[in-house]
């Protein structure tokens, strides 16, 4: 069969499995070739704050040669475009080599030089990878798979800082050699993650449009509100994150710390990011990124006034700490503004736009470092003195301030259909039943167990945070879930006026898998006039177990007597002895007199099989309370064939009363023979002994058992003359 540019489902799991195992091959390879290791090398051949500002930036100015990829590589596989740039930025990387041999003045131009070449090939394989994570990915779970593929690209990171960290602590090699050694295993490594990508399906081509260049697609996007206020978020979170990126620097000058310090800082940071990636992963799909993206940089700011203010002289653990929570925000909202961006690609010009908006991020990257490094050449101390606070940054963290509150006003007025406000959100996130909700969200996503789900959905169904109520109100949505029933079941132990919309809806729904469940559901909802109109109009329902049901629901919920006739009438109709036991349930809650007791043997003129009259009668006296031996457990022992056995215990149990006491054998003998009217008789004469009742419905029970007299003896069977007898026997047990 022909496939269409667009993947296949079991193409895009193929395609993300070979993803993660590239993003963690990245993730060693890029953080032993990129970023802390530049800087390490810069500060080792005393580069200058605008040296220090490029490189913290370069990786993003790189991107100014992006307006040539979609004619360079007009019609070209994007796969295998993006594999081969991630070649060649490993092969580039060899070349750091070549920094032991060369003398301090000439190794900040070479460094600068390969770091350059190093960000352009990676910045076109990061302009192509965008659209390979659409491509994989659905609106649905593009938040979990940008957090996925973070979590592989973060673990393998952190674990590679920490080792190289103790590398640099134990070997002791001359001038920066220990450090390209570490470069060199990068780029071997980078080799595997190019191959990994190469292995991700992929149909489309890299498609350059005449009229569809870059500053054309800038217009078209500056045009769109939807797209422009998106794209104007990604470039400012970028700046921020190329801005952040001079703490590094900050921290090895100013602060003190050795190299192997800064790693375990970056590996700090890479755990961080890794929360970061959790966080927006269990978010961003469920509460929308618009509100995450905003209270996270509201919390960023925070951090970055602190950093603005933070005197040299506080404790390195204190810069070391801000650093880690600082990174934590500022990654939580980007990897937001990623998803929302993602979510916004063409399809057509995806590569044009993706080059459009990675040159502009060069444009303001290429600002923010030149911005970054002259700031960080002018000491705030130089103008307030006497003051105990500020560092030798805070005018470049001042500056980040203000880039940070252009984010904030932008993240305000995004538009995003489906997300909650920001305070809800908030009321979410700083809720320990909100908390649950997310995280029990999350665990119904990989829980499989029957039985371990049906706890997890009990659990959701009595939580009252508003996600859980969004989630329950989605699922309850569903024509057909496995999840859908139980949730409606935990609505009848504990009800939630939000979900009595939808339960109605389900109740009212005669073709509704949960019909019946919700109807039982809606007699939880004590005295709620809506449940209680919904029940009642399901009275006429066509089904005759809706009716019944929606009667034992209603008599439940109502005190409403005036319903006991239609009730009654409706019970002469029903179908089935599970109807039957609903209506006694409803007759029970509605009739407090009990004189829906005096139609005793109904059944008997309906001619019902033998095990509906034995379960009529066992719910009659369940309704009493009138003590041992019980009804139910008699007539299970006649069905087991423990006929005379059963009929002996009873009788001798039941000789505290005088008329069985004295005659004894001669009822016993009646039962054994199957003697009927001799039965009816001692039955009679056990009423006629009792006419007082501490309970008066016993009183309405006694007339529908004197009602005997109205039957001919043959419609009667055993199960008829038991119950006579017993309930004649627990009258005159009870009488005063």
């Amino acid at each position: 069969m022909a496939r269409t540019l667009y993947l296949t489902e079991s193409e895009k799991q193929i395609g993300l499995k070979h993803m993660l195992k590239d993003e963690m091959f990245n993730g060693i390879s890029y953080n032993l070739l990129g970023g802390t290791f530049v800087y390490l090398i810069a500060v080792y051949f005393n580069a200058g704050s605008f040296a220090l500002g490029y490189i913290s930036s370069v990786l993003y100015i790189a991107g100014a040669i992006l307006p040539l990829v979609p004619k360079m590589f007009n019609n070209k596989n994007i796969i295998k475009v993006q594999s081969h740039a991630w070649l060649i930025r490993g092969l580039v990387s060899f070349l750091y080599i070549g920094l032991i041999f060369l003398d301090r003045k000439y190794a900040i131009t070479f460094l600068l030089i390969i770091y350059t070449l190093f960000s352009i090939f990676r910045v076109i394989g990061i302009a192509l990878n965008d659209f390979t994570v659409k491509s994989l990915s659905t609106s649905s779970n593009l938040g979990r798979i940008v957090g996925n593929i973070n979590m592989a690209y973060q673990s393998s990171a952190i674990i590679v800082c920490c080792l190289a960290a103790v590398y640099l602590d134990i070997v002791k090699l001359p001038g920066i050699m220990a450090i390209v050694i570490l470069q060199v295993i990068g780029a071997i490594l980078n080799t595997f993650s190019a191959n990994e990508i190469a292995k991700i399906p992929g149909r489309r081509t890299i498609n350059y449009r005449k009229g569809q260049g870059l500053f054309i697609i800038f217009k078209q996007s500056m045009e769109n509100e939807i797209r422009r206020r998106r794209l104007i978020l990604r470039w400012i979170s970028s700046a921020l994150v190329v801005g952040f990126g001079m703490v590094v620097p900050f921290l090895k000058i100013y602060v003190g710390l050795n190299n192997s310090s800064i790693l375990f800082y970056t590996a700090a940071c890479g755990v961080s990011s890794l929360l970061a990636g959790l966080v927006n992963k269990q978010l961003s799909d469920r509460l929308g990124s618009k509100p995450i993206c905003l209270i996270s940089s509201i919390i960023f700011l925070m951090f970055l006034i602190a950093w603005a203010i933070s005197p040299l002289s506080l404790n390195v653990t204190y810069f070391f700490l801000l650093g880690v929570f600082s990174n934590f925000f500022l990654l939580i909202s980007y990897f937001s503004v990623f998803r929302l961006i993602s979510a916004v690609i063409p399809d057509k010009d995806a590569i044009s736009f993706n080059s459009m908006n990675n040159f502009a991020i060069a444009i303001l990257a290429f600002l923010t470092g030149i911005i970054n490094g002259f700031l960080a050449n002018i000491e705030i101390l130089q103008f307030i003195p006497a003051t105990k606070f500020f560092n030798n940054y805070s005018f470049m963290f001042i500056f980040l301030v203000i880039l940070n509150l252009v984010f904030i006003l932008y993240s305000a007025r995004l538009k995003e259909v489906g997300a909650y406000s920001s305070s809800q959100t908030a009321k979410i996130l700083l809720s320990r039943h909100g908390i649950q909700a997310i995280s029990k969200i999350e665990r119904l996503d990989y829980t499989f167990d029957p039985y371990k789900r049906r706890l997890l959905l009990f659990s959701l169904g009595t939580n009252t945070n508003t996600l859980a109520t969004s989630q329950l109100k989605t699922i309850l949505a569903t024509p057909f879930s496995i999840d859908k029933k139980e949730i409606v079941r935990s609505l009848a132990i504990r009800p939630r006026k939000a979900l009595l919309p939808s339960l109605i809806k389900l109740a009212e729904n005669n073709d509704e898998s949960t019909q019946i469940e919700a109807i039982v559901a809606l007699g939880s909802y004590n005295n709620n006039e809506m449940a209680i109109k919904a029940l009642t109009n399901l009275l006429h329902s066509c089904w005759g177990s809706v009716r019944s049901v929606a009667s034992k629901s209603l008599s439940i919920i109502s005190n409403d007597n005036s319903l006991l006739p239609i009730i009654t009438e409706l019970s002469l109709k029903s179908a089935h002895i599970d109807e039957e036991i609903d209506y006694l349930i409803a007759k029970k809650n509605l009739d407090n007199e009990g004189l829906f007791f005096e139609n005793f043997f109904v059944s008997v003129s309906q001619r019902r099989g033998s095990t509906y009259r034995q379960t009529r009668y066992a719910v009659l006296a369940s309704f009493l309370h009138i003590g041992s031996p019980v009804l139910s457990n008699m007539y299970g022992r006649i069905n087991l064939g423990d006929y005379s056995s059963i009929i002996t215990d009873f009788l001798t149990d039941a000789q505290d009363v005088d008329i069985i006491f004295s005659n004894y054998d001669e009822i016993l003998k009646a039962f054994l023979e199957y003697d009927y009217t001799s039965l009816k008789e001692f039955s009679l004469e056990l009423l006629n002994s009792c006419k007082d009742f501490k309970d008066t419905r016993m009183s309405h029970i006694r007339n529908g058992l004197l009602k005997v007299n109205d039957f001919d003896l043959s419609d009667f069977d055993l199960q008829d003359m038991v119950a006579l007898f017993y309930f004649s026997y627990s009258l005159a047990n009870n009488s005063k």
